[in-house]
This record gives structure tokens, sequence and C-alpha cells, in this order.
């Protein structure tokens, strides 16, 4: 196995702990965690690229990977309960989209797959990582700061809970926009893997 594909697996490894993070309250840590993964998500195609060793195998796991890490942070970050933050601002509908998505996407893959064909993931797919990736960071930041053990900032951080709530909100919706839009797009630009083969 070569480096990029080390470092695309290495990504699975980060997202088991960053629920553990999140689980213990350590947001700092999550967020760091987080920071790192979506470091690995960067870099890990580009050195395929300058190294010259794409492979099938780190065409289909760097989105599996990038799906498990999303997935693992939203269904972990749904769970936690905070006085800044309103359940509404993260609700489950939300984080049923996104994850329903992720694998409708997986078993498309699994299926061009089985006719040895691997899809890559497009630009609009990028941007849905990127406003996903967004809209858990702020949380982090937002559970984080709210999380010190100074008066002063919870006060602060509480009497604005609808404000850092509506921005999480706001940021889920562009997220889920994303999500499906790019799922959308993915699914009619493959609808050929749908038809039935001709005898």
């Amino acid at each position: 196995m070569n480096l990029p594909n080390k470092i695309t697996i290495s990504r699975i490894g980060l997202a088991f702990l960053f629920m553990a993070a999140v689980s213990g309250r350590w947001y700092i840590a999550a967020g760091f965690v987080f920071i790192v993964a979506v470091i690995t998500d960067a870099i890990d195609g580009e050195l395929a690229r300058k190294l010259g060793c794409v492979t099938d195998f780190g065409k289909l796991m760097d989105p599996i990977a990038d799906k498990i890490l999303i997935s693992a942070a939203f269904i972990s970050l749904s769970q936690m309960g905070s006085p800044v933050l309103k359940p509404w601002c993260l609700p489950l509908w939300m984080v049923v989209v996104i994850i329903s998505r992720e694998f409708l996407i997986t078993g498309l893959r699994l299926l061009a797959a089985s006719e040895n064909t691997v899809l890559e993931a497009g630009k609009l797919g990028k941007h849905k990582m990127l406003s996903q990736s967004i809209a858990i960071a702020v949380i982090l930041i937002i559970l984080a700061l709210s999380d010190q053990k100074f008066p002063a900032l919870q006060n602060a951080f509480e009497s604005y809970s609808f404000v850092f709530s509506t921005l999480v909100y706001l940021l889920m919706l562009v997220a889920v926009f994303f999500t499906v839009a790019s799922g959308s797009l993915y699914l009619y630009e493959n609808k050929n893997l749908f038809s039935e083969k001709k005898a």
C-alpha cells in the first residue's frame, strides 16, 4: 500500500478518535483531530498525483473515508446537549439527509465497481465536503469556547445562544443544500449505471 493510500486509511481511524473526543467533551482535542483529518483529505489525492501512484483503491477509498468522517462527526455532535446551542440548530432530519446521501452515493460507487468502473468525486462534491467541514468546525469552536471555565465567557455565550444557534442552523442549511445538489447531480451523471444490460 502506497503512502497516499495509508493517509486515506488513517482518516478512518481519526473519525473514531474524533467520536471519542466529542463523547468525552474534549472539544479542543476533537477540533484538532478534525483539522488533521481534513488536512489528510487535502493532501492524499494531491500527493498521489505528484508521486504518480494514483490507484483505483485510492479513488474508491478517499470518498468513503470522507463519508465515515463526516457521518461520525454529525452523529456525535447531534447527540451533544449544550446550553449554548439549541437542539433545533442541528435537527435530526438534516443529519439523516446528509448520511442518507452518503450511503446512496457509496452504493452507486459499489455498483460501478461491480462493472469495473471507478467513480471519482466531482467538483460539487468538494463544495459539499467544504460546507460540511465548515459547519462542523464552527460547532466545535462554539462548544469549545463556551465550555471554558470562565463565568464571563460562559454567560456571554449563553446570553447570545440564539445568535450562535441561528448561525449553526444557517451553515447546516448550506451544507444540506450542497449535499442534496451534489448527490442529485452525481446520480444524474451516472444514470446509465441503473439501466438494464442488454443480452
